[in-house]
């Protein structure tokens, strides 16, 4: 092997130690491309998760004001609202 032949495959060699800025900001690019097509769908998921459970609270709510009318004959009046509000501690009625 020539000392040429040397000299180009050490050269070669040190020319590849690392990434180049372009080749960097190319797969950072295509993170944030991934990243704003991704993120929205996860935001909706868990918005549309949020809605069924609040649904689903207000379904109890329901039953529970239901069964409150078959065994008194009528739906809580304002007292009763505000006798679970000084048990729960909190004006809105909801624990916390």
């Amino acid at each position: 092997m020539s000392i040429l032949q040397r000299n180009s495959n050490r050269s070669l060699s040190l020319q590849r130690q690392g990434f180049t800025l372009i080749e960097m900001l190319v797969v950072i690019g295509i993170i944030g491309v991934l990243l704003a097509i991704i993120l929205p769908t996860i935001f909706a998921t868990n918005k549309a998760a949020n809605r069924k459970r609040t649904q689903a609270d207000l379904g109890t709510v329901q039953m529970a004001l239901e069964e409150y009318r078959k065994d008194f004959k009528d739906y809580p009046r304002q007292q009763v609202a505000n006798r679970a509000e000084h048990i729960l501690g909190c004006a809105d009625g909801a624990p916390g």
